[in-house]
């Protein structure tokens, strides 16, 4: 089997979505974790990465998704969901300013917030130490 360029950088720029939506999450559950005094917050994590996944395009197209959901494909999940399904199932190109530079961007945010968080974290807990 033959695969074009187009083709081959389409499942690349995909693939590319779906790495910036996990170090968006992986961050957002970091903050989380960082910002939680107990263990138990564990669920608020949990929750939202839950509520996330559950209004998100990921399950079903938004087309078939009932009209208090028509707001899913503002979700960052459904934007990288959308962008590997065409480029999986009909090849096509993601689009840089309605997918690939959103989720660059909310990844960037994210990790820079988490990392600054983890910063902290460790400067009080050797201050904590000593």
């Amino acid at each position: 089997m033959h695969l074009s360029f187009t083709l081959c950088i389409s499942l690349v720029l995909g693939f590319f979505c779906v790495v910036f939506i996990c170090i968006a999450f992986g961050s957002l559950s970091c903050i989380i974790a960082l910002l939680s005094k107990t263990r138990s917050d564990g669920g608020l994590r949990s929750c939202c990465q839950y509520a996330t996944f559950f209004t998100s395009t990921a399950l079903m197209p938004s087309k078939q998704m009932p009209d208090w959901l028509m707001y899913s494909n503002l979700i960052p999940l459904s934007i990288c969901v959308e962008a590997f399904r065409g480029a999986i199932l009909l090849g096509q190109t993601p689009t840089w300013i309605t997918q690939l530079i959103p989720l660059l961007l909310l990844s960037l945010v994210l990790f820079i917030f988490g990392f600054v968080s983890m910063q902290k974290a460790a400067q009080t807990s050797i201050w904590e130490t000593r």
